[in-house]
């Protein structure tokens, strides 16, 4: 248990001394004596983690888990690779020749294919439902165990087609790999004010465009997994990890 845990958890025994001082303990001492513990715990654990007010004494409050999908949880680029091998027919193409997610001065993939196949892939629900887990069944029981407390959020920039459900089928493949009730946003923007206004405080995607802009406009902390096409991006403050074992050590 951490230090401001073991501090808040001791504090909160007192935060209702009526009962045991009786009533020669009035109701204004009471007062005076819940803003103390209020003051000291805030000049404890404001630096240290997120709180709320709860009763007189701040108290810790839950972190709020925000992550990409593709990249992150789901294998995108394999099955784009594919794709992109059939429509130039050049033979196969490896990830790690991926340097650049925007594929710019690759040596077989023009920007207009790569557009032209982001185009197909966003009308086929098949490719979104076929899509394989990047993580491990130990690191989705983690994930569920947040999602059940609240404290997980996916934010995704998968478009959004009139011929069929994008959420849906998302939440549906979420819910085959253990997420009972996931919570899905969708956006075409660069995501921190989507961040900023669920309240995220932890945050992981795999494009340094939205890393970038999540760590310059909100306080969250921003994790980025390591991927042939995001190792030259490099920020202060955003950290770069190997796997899911990194975000869940932050919130231990």
């Amino acid at each position: 248990m951490s230090f401001v845990l073991f501090v808040v958890k001791f504090l909160s025994r007192f935060t209702n001394p009526l009962p045991k001082l009786g009533l020669g303990f009035s109701r204004k001492r009471a007062g005076l004596h819940n803003r103390w513990f209020e003051s000291v715990a805030e000049r404890i654990g404001d630096r240290l983690c997120p709180l709320t007010v709860i009763g007189g004494l701040r108290k810790v409050r839950s972190v709020i888990v925000g992550l990409d999908i593709d990249g992150v949880v789901a294998d995108f680029l394999a099955p784009f690779l594919l794709l992109l091998e059939k429509r130039l027919g050049n033979g196969p193409i490896s990830e790690e020749s991926i340097t650049d997610f925007k594929f710019k001065d690759h040596p077989l993939i023009s920007e207009e294919v790569v557009h032209d196949c982001m185009q197909t892939v966003s009308y086929d629900p098949h490719f979104w439902q076929n899509l394989s887990s990047m993580i491990s069944p130990s690191d989705w029981q983690n994930l569920e165990n947040l999602s059940r407390r609240r404290q997980l959020v996916f934010v995704t920039h998968r478009y959004v087609r009139e011929t069929y459900d994008i959420h849906g089928i998302t939440c549906d493949w979420l819910k085959s790999h253990g997420i009972s009730k996931p919570v899905v946003h969708f956006t075409n923007e660069l995501k921190a004010e989507l961040v900023q206004n669920l309240g995220v405080h932890l945050f992981m995607d795999d494009r340094h465009e939205n890393c970038q802009d999540v760590a310059e406009n909100t306080e969250a902390v921003v994790l980025m997994p390591r991927r042939p096409y995001n190792e030259s991006f490099s920020h202060p403050r955003v950290k770069k990890i190997r796997d899911f074992s990194e975000l869940f050590a932050h919130l231990s």
